[in-house]
């Protein structure tokens, strides 16, 4: 970009979990890295206004009467993303998703933030999730093909973008950022925990509850741990899910697991109270098996948290080994890192040492600024 330009970011797609994480850690020092040469200016929706967290910021053009309707939402936001690029004469449109509106006569720049639509065959979703996953898949496909440049959010995700066809050198690899999760004092903390229904030691497990997420490898993992330890500290659930099937199925493994009793589901819990799960916990078991960059991993570390994780990509890639891996689907030994950790408060003391460390290398900052160069340089 040897002139002056603006850049629009487009973050009407941005509704939910990662996304607006993402737009609420990142946005904010784009603006701050705008200059006459690349002046940032951002496209957002009333209905995002007390999710997004960007009050008070300037240069941001806040819309109404986007439609509930997903076809007629994708017609609007290209109405009013043409309308601003002409209105500001702009050069660049980021969206941070991996389809957005693609003008002619600017540069386009999306990112593959979202594995489930390439990788979702491996497992029993609701019909209308699978119609979504199957949509999703080749609008992506087809959205990064055709754009100019294409952020992914790991090596994992790069990967997948070349496999669909996108050119290597369209291609810019920017981790997400890690958070600063503060130490509060112990008794409030306490009292906070109580609240949630939590008393005493707690293994966590996290994330929205859909078929890729293996909770029911956790759920039978801990159901073995409890017949190895009788006094197994309790498990705790954090996310929601919306479906159905894949409830029905969680649920079953949760009966027949026989310690019903010890499980405690929380539903969606704010970011916060996440930080106090992550700082709390004696360990997090993390199942996944789909992710491209993800922020249960990044969060866990920053929170110094002792970590097993399944070997699925891009896992070892983010934790860098400062987790204990078992094998993905490997019920026994899941149970049996759960067991090792547990068991060991040296190695405990260890991997939270480490994952305090490896947090360290995913900084928002360092996001903002290798976005804001994928940005301008043309």
């Amino acid at each position: 970009m040897s002139h002056s330009t603006a850049v629009i970011i487009n973050c009407l797609s941005s509704q939910s979990g990662g996304a607006l994480n993402y737009v609420r850690n990142v946005v904010p020092r784009l603006l701050d890295r705008s200059s006459r040469k690349c002046e940032i200016h951002v496209l957002a929706s009333n209905e995002q206004r007390s999710k997004i967290g960007l009050d008070g910021l300037s240069r941001i053009s806040w819309l109404n009467g986007r439609p509930s309707n997903p076809y007629l939402r994708q017609a609007w936001d290209f109405v009013q993303v043409r309308r601003m690029v002409r209105s500001l004469r702009a050069g660049v449109v980021f969206t941070p998703y991996q389809i957005g509106p693609l003008l002619s006569g600017v540069k386009n720049v999306l990112m593959l933030r979202n594995m489930e639509p390439f990788l979702c065959s491996r497992y029993e979703y609701s019909w209308r999730s699978s119609i979504r996953n199957h949509i999703l898949m080749k609008a992506t496909a087809r959205s990064l093909v055709n754009a100019d440049r294409v952020i992914a959010v790991s090596s994992f995700a790069a990967a997948q973008a070349e496999a669909l066809g996108v050119g290597v050198e369209k291609i810019r690899r920017v981790y997400h950022g890690s958070p600063d999760y503060m130490v509060g004092d112990a008794v409030v903390e306490q009292r906070a925990l109580a609240s949630l229904g939590i008393d005493g030691d707690f293994i966590l497990t996290c994330g929205s509850l859909l078929p890729y997420r293996r909770l029911e490898d956790v759920v039978a993992a801990y159901g073995r741990l409890c017949e190895t330890i009788s006094d197994a500290p309790s498990l705790v659930v954090a996310g929601s899910g919306n479906d159905k099937r894949y409830g029905a199925v969680v649920a079953q493994v949760v009966s027949q697991s026989g310690v019903r009793d010890r499980i405690r589901f929380l539903g969606h819990v704010p970011w916060d109270v996440m930080g106090l799960l992550y700082r709390r916990s004696v360990l997090v078991a993390i199942a996944t098996e789909i992710e491209a960059c993800p922020n249960i991993a990044i969060e866990a570390m920053a929170a110094g948290s002792a970590i097993v994780a399944a070997d699925c990509p891009p896992l070892p890639e983010i934790f860098g080994g400062c987790a204990l891996a078992f094998k993905a689907r490997d019920v026994d030994g899941l149970r049996d890192a759960m067991l090792r950790v547990l068991n060991s408060p040296v190695l405990r003391t260890e991997q939270q040492s480490r994952a305090r460390v490896r947090a360290n290398e995913f900084c928002w900052e360092r996001c903002a600024d290798q976005t804001m160069e994928a940005l301008r340089s043309w």
